[in-house]
């Protein structure tokens, strides 16, 4: 009697591995911005007045202070880019559920392209923020600023430092 043998093929272990990417990805985050790392070194101000760190400096354009006017790169970056941002979570969500990414490359990936619509729009200052006082950019131009018109950059310390770290 001639026997026959039937290989089955168990998706489980493959199916368990898509499970745990999920899993990962719903609880994982991206922190976005001016990090810890970096946030934390001490910067010299270029204006006088001390040092101060760059995270400082960062949350300072950002939400404003007495002196210095609201200029909001991250904020305003995500609220122009939440379509663009709903678009890139939907395609890496569809990546990791096909395998052909994991939950971490999905979320290094959300995390680099929002790093760099963040910088994209620092870059972009002239055509939404409120230009910078007339005593900043005489005091850019001193120290040899080619732009020194451009508000959120003057050293490109701040530019250099929005970055992003995946967790979870």
């Amino acid at each position: 009697m001639k026997t026959t043998s039937k290989i089955i093929k168990d998706n489980r272990r493959e199916y368990d591995k898509l499970i745990k990417s999920l899993k990962v990805l719903k609880s994982g985050h991206v922190n976005i911005g001016v990090l810890e790392k970096d946030g934390t070194k001490e910067h010299k101000s270029p204006m006088g007045g001390g040092d101060a760190t760059i995270a400082e400096i960062a949350t300072w354009n950002e939400f404003g202070t007495k002196k210095i006017p609201e200029r909001p790169f991250m904020r305003g970056a995500a609220d122009e880019n939440k379509e663009a941002i709903g678009k890139i979570k939907e395609n890496l969500y569809a990546e990791v559920k096909s395998g052909s990414k994991t939950s971490k490359q999905a979320l290094q990936s959300l995390g680099f392209k929002f790093k760099e619509m963040v910088r994209s729009r620092i870059m972009r200052s002239m055509s939404w923020a409120t230009p910078s006082a007339d005593s900043t950019v005489a005091g850019k131009a001193s120290r040899g600023n080619p732009s020194p018109n451009r508000p959120l950059i003057d050293t490109g310390l701040l530019l250099r430092s929005i970055d992003y770290e995946v967790k979870g």
